[in-house]
């Protein structure tokens, strides 16, 4: 079944076929194509709505293949970029965008524990070096470059604080360069396994 390498070498090649994407949509269509290129047997079901204390939760991607369920949630938060028929926005509250992201880990560590799935990633997808660079002032802006781990989460959104399961280590993974591009050119990626 897939595993961390798959899923790395998955995001490698859909970077060469598509190296930005309009959306969050997009990039979850585009993301389940490549899935289904690298394995035609697989069940793959986009927005699949999940009950977990009496509340629906829904999987950005969700595969099956022989009862192996793997769930899979996507973020993708970007800077200002103009390029051929991309115009994408300047996404603000790194530090929300922060907690989302960590609270999709969550969500995936809930499923996990009540056995509806096997294993999950988390994957972040940005050009906004916000996000991989560390901050050097003392405000109360979070964002995922100022953790090298996650575990603890103290929401500045107005959300409840939670703690995940375990100490998730942050590696970022290049993703593409934009070419003929003079600012927020490079996307970088986190991948999480739960």
């Amino acid at each position: 079944m897939l595993d961390t390498i798959h899923i790395l070498q998955l995001m490698n090649s859909l970077s060469k076929r598509r190296p930005l994407f309009h959306s969050e949509a997009d990039l979850q269509f585009e993301l389940s194509k490549e899935l289904w290129m690298f394995d035609k047997n697989l069940e793959i079901y986009l927005e699949r709505p999940i009950k977990y204390n009496s509340q629906d939760y829904h999987i950005d991607i969700f595969l099956v293949k022989e009862n192996y369920k793997i769930a899979i949630e996507l973020k993708y938060k970007t800077s200002k970029l103009h390029y051929k028929d991309f115009n994408l926005k300047h996404q603000q509250a790194h530090n929300c965008n922060t907690y989302h992201f960590a609270k999709d880990i969550k969500r995936l560590e809930n499923l996990k524990q009540i056995n509806e799935i096997n294993c999950g990633y988390a994957i972040f997808l940005t050009n906004s070096s916000n996000y991989w660079e560390n901050s050097n002032n003392n405000t109360n802006y979070t964002k995922l470059a100022d953790f090298s781990s996650l575990q603890t989460i103290k929401s500045t959104c107005k959300e409840n604080s939670f703690s995940l399961t375990k100490d998730y280590k942050l590696n970022w993974n290049f993703y593409s360069r934009i070419p003929s591009c003079n600012k927020n050119c490079v996307f970088k990626f986190l991948l999480i396994k739960v």
